[in-house]
């Protein structure tokens, strides 16, 4: 009875040892959650750290950290976490989106391409995947892939100023400046104040023979303040 007694306290007392463990851990990872919701990444990664330290099998702690990691530009760092998250629940896809933007940021396009059709191949309407697919076909150069993920993509989102500018750069490049002058305009409508889509229209005008339009665009892309404009307005405005 005695040695029944002893046993079940020490269970007792180890479980509040986990426990307090546990909690601990938790304190860390929902300090790093609001440094990460401050910018404040160096402190965010320090917490998901120390949480990991403590449960070393923390998923959750290792996917944030990571996606901290790509906020710092530090894509290896990413890298290893999202892998580490992968082989604690191979079925948390968002990790391959990080996974993807890592490699996006270390320019190995065929690496994120593969994480990106990973996600797809499962869930094909996911929208972080048919951005980042769209993305990495524009980069090596397959405008008419780019311009087809771009259009499911937006099909789903709706509203989205940086996938319809840069599915603009896509029609642009198959010269498509009637398409383009679209997507850039609804770019435009969405983000007043987004110099490089002026730019870009301007450049579509200019090869569809708009002359008058394509200055004022860059006209307003100058008030806005880009340089490349001013050089356009001088070289084929001021005559």
């Amino acid at each position: 009875m005695i040695k029944e007694k002893f046993i079940f306290l020490l269970f007792f007392f180890f479980s509040l040892a986990i426990n307090a463990q546990e909690e601990k851990a938790f304190d860390f990872y929902s300090a790093g959650v609001r440094a990460g919701y401050s910018y404040d990444f160096g402190v965010a990664i320090y917490n998901y750290s120390e949480a990991i330290k403590i449960k070393p099998d923390y998923m959750m702690a290792y996917f944030n950290r990571g996606a901290m990691f790509i906020k710092t530009r530090e894509f290896d760092n990413t890298i290893k976490d999202m892998q580490e998250v992968l082989t604690l629940d191979s079925t948390y896809y968002d990790a391959y989106i990080y996974l993807g933007e890592a490699y996006i940021g270390k320019s190995d396009i065929v690496q994120a391409k593969k994480m990106y059709e990973i996600v797809l191949r499962k869930i094909p309407s996911h929208k972080k995947a048919l951005s980042g697919i769209a993305l990495c076909f524009f980069y090596q150069y397959k405008f008419k892939e780019s311009i087809s993920a771009y259009d499911k993509y937006l099909s789903i989102v709706k509203e989205d100023a940086d996938a319809f500018y840069k599915r603009g750069l896509a029609k642009f490049s198959m010269d498509d400046y009637t398409g383009s002058i679209n997507d850039f305009s609804r770019c435009i409508d969405l983000k007043k104040d987004f110099w490089q889509a002026y730019d870009a229209r301007a450049k579509s005008y200019r090869f569809d023979a708009n002359l008058m339009k394509a200055c004022e665009d860059w006209n307003t892309s100058m008030l806005l303040g880009s340089t490349e404009a001013t050089k356009n307005i001088e070289t084929y405005c001021n005559k």
